[in-house]
């Protein structure tokens, strides 16, 4: 058995169904996983039926330039793929799935990629893939030992699904029982908040040269959100910052006397003084509760999604008394410690997706 392939050599690579859209997950409604789009093992939608049952291995074909050609794989699943993914299937020979999901985990990826900022992997490149595989003994001795990391890590992000769940139904059970929607208030969050964006000037580059112990938060999800530290801040009290451009744009943040600052991928809310009967932490609690829906309504863009400041400032929030702001702050503030543990689960697998790739280059190379 040689040893040196292309991908066409070994499998075929089906496209997504193009017919598998939000909409028609609205009209088909089920438990089967459609996955694409959204990238990360996060599926798109669920429907009623599904196109593929078992082990298999799909790829972003059509995506960001940072996400397009990241592959996953999926064992004993029933699922379907979008049109922005394709299924390897059909392999002309025997092999280990896991080693070649692996292999693929630490390949040089880039130059199989055509288009820019909206990138993709044509079928035509994607049968073009290098790929080495050792004897069949050898694949399954590499998978054997490295495996269990795999399942670690799959735990963990299963894991962090869950506590965002449970996060979830606490804000669903806490404003269905408190809110009430013929007695309470509603106004356009413009009318509450002053919202500003972020500060342009702080790039990457400019905040090299102002290093410092005060950070700068922006789009970043990895260490506290943290984009640089520099030795100045521009906000100190207690406020609302969103994350308006990337995969996250539309998540929430509150800070409570801390000194910061925010770049241009970022968005901050300020509580107007005249406000007396509005508390600041409700209304970041609210957000939260509905932020599925803003994410859904409010984000604009095709590869990499953004919200508008004149979208959100148009945003209604639900005003109930003092009383019952005060009530829901008590009940969620009690299971703020979900956060941290999100935050660490997050930061732990980043860390290791980052040296997933190196160690992994090092394996191959010394069965090469």
């Amino acid at each position: 058995m040689k040893k040196k392939y292309k991908l066409g050599d070994v499998c075929e690579v089906k496209s997504g169904n193009s017919k598998f859209t939000l909409d028609y997950a609205k009209k088909n409604p089920g438990i089967y996983p459609v996955y694409g789009k959204s990238g990360f093992m996060i599926p798109r939608c669920f429907i009623n039926d599904f196109e593929y049952c078992g082990n298999y291995i799909f790829f972003l074909s059509s995506s960001s330039r940072k996400f397009v050609g990241t592959f996953f794989y999926l064992e004993k699943q029933k699922f379907s793929i979008d049109p922005n993914a394709r299924v390897l299937k059909n392999f002309k020979f025997k092999l280990n799935l896991k080693y070649l999901y692996f292999y693929f985990c630490q390949i040089n990826i880039k130059k199989y990629i055509v288009g820019g900022r909206d990138a993709q992997i044509r079928i035509q490149e994607s049968y073009d893939i290098d790929i080495f595989l050792p004897s069949l003994n050898t694949q399954n001795y590499f998978v054997k030992r490295l495996w269990f990391l795999e399942e670690s890590f799959n735990e963990l992000k299963k894991l962090k699904i869950q506590l965002q769940d449970i996060k979830r139904k606490l804000l669903r059970y806490c404003f269905g029982k408190y809110l009430d929607d013929e007695k309470d208030l509603r106004c356009k969050l413009k009318k509450v908040c002053v919202i500003k964006l972020g500060n342009s000037k702080l790039t990457k580059k400019y905040c090299e040269t102002i290093k410092g112990p005060y950070p700068v938060y922006s789009s970043k999800t990895t260490n506290d959100h943290i984009h640089a530290y520099i030795k100045k801040f521009d906000y100190y009290g207690k406020y609302i910052w969103f994350t308006n451009h990337g995969f996250y744009a539309g998540s929430f943040y509150y800070e409570n006397n801390k000194k910061f600052s925010i770049n241009a991928d970022a968005t901050i809310l300020i509580k107007k003084e005249t406000k007396t009967n509005l508390n600041l932490k409700y209304i970041y609690y609210y957000l939260l509760f509905k932020q599925r829906k803003i994410k859904h309504v409010l984000t604009v863009g095709a590869a990499i999604k953004r919200i508008n400041v004149d979208d959100i400032s148009q945003y209604l929030i639900q005003i109930p008394s003092l009383s019952t702001q005060s009530k829901i702050i008590q009940f969620l503030s009690s299971f703020e410690f979900i956060d941290p543990i999100i935050l660490k689960i997050d930061n732990f697998l980043n860390t290791y997706n980052t040296n997933k790739k190196t160690l992994l280059q090092i394996l191959f190379n010394l069965i090469k």
